[in-house]
């Protein structure tokens, strides 16, 4: 009960002041806007292409401008980001100023999320051609492929020196990097 009382005591203190009258009115002092989001750059990853004509309606149309499903994956140490693309290509981008550094093209599209395995300097990614690759990420090389049988979509999983993936077919392989 004693410190009941003390903090009590404390607490009336503190909001009458030492004066014994109520804190005055506390009015906010209004603050410069602060910036969330600032765009860095911008890189489109598919050729920009001119508009074609449909004969039967007699108008001209814009061209199909892909639908990109892959996602980004990052190499941290040296700044690059590895992204897929629908028209079947896997770049490698300075995150800095998005800056091609290289680009590996396939002819189906890329759809899953690039893994990177820095002991390695390796970049691993699955495409709608039922392959699975691992590229040298410094250069962009391929250093081999493999045949699941159906499209990869899905990200890697790397647990203990083992790849695991899935694909199209409902099918989990666990590979030997």
């Amino acid at each position: 009960m004693k410190w009941f009382s003390i903090a009590l005591a404390g607490l009336l203190f503190i909001t009458t002041g030492c004066g014994g009258k109520p804190p005055s009115s506390y009015e906010p002092k209004p603050k410069a806007a602060i910036q969330v989001l600032s765009l860095v750059w911008v890189k489109r990853l598919y050729p920009s292409l001119p508009n074609f004509l449909i004969p039967e309606l007699g108008e001209e149309h814009d061209r199909f401008n892909p639908v990109e499903t892959s996602s980004a994956g990052f190499d941290l140490d040296l700044k690059r980001i590895f992204i897929g693309t629908s028209l079947g290509d896997l770049y490698c981008l300075d995150w800095s100023h998005g800056d091609t550094i290289w680009r590996f093209s396939i002819k189906d599209p890329v759809g899953s999320v690039p893994f990177y395995e820095p002991s390695r300097k390796t970049v691993y990614f699955g495409a709608d051609d039922g392959k699975y690759y691992a590229l040298h990420a410094r250069s962009g090389r391929k250093l081999w492929a493999t045949d699941t049988g159906a499209e990869i979509r899905k990200s890697t999983i790397f647990y203990k020196g083992t790849l695991y993936i899935n694909n199209a077919a409902n099918t989990v392989l666990a590979l030997d990097p």
